[in-house]
């Protein structure tokens, strides 16, 4: 098995530094329904305690932004496409 060049079967490749540069989208969502996408955003670094309030906001609506979402943070998750889910 080869990721970006990196043979994934010889243990001398550090598999770890691999997974740093591998994300998934997972095709079923798991999103709250009952909260907004914004709230969504925000829930796991609150509730771990990584952040405030505060600051989960402001970096939810960085990346809301960023994937072009921000006018979507007050809507319910429902309103949303499987693309936009996706983002």
């Amino acid at each position: 098995i080869t990721v970006n060049g990196y043979d994934l079967t010889d243990p001398k490749t550090n598999v770890d530094l691999v997974r740093e540069n591998i994300g998934m989208v997972f095709q079923h969502f798991n999103l709250f329904p009952h909260m907004s996408v914004l709230e969504n955003i925000m829930f796991a670094p609150v509730e771990h305690k990584l952040m405030t309030r505060e600051e989960a906001q402001k970096v939810g609506m960085e990346l809301l932004e960023k994937v072009g979402l921000a006018d979507k943070a007050d809507a319910n998750t429902n309103s949303l496409s499987g693309g936009q889910k996706q983002r």
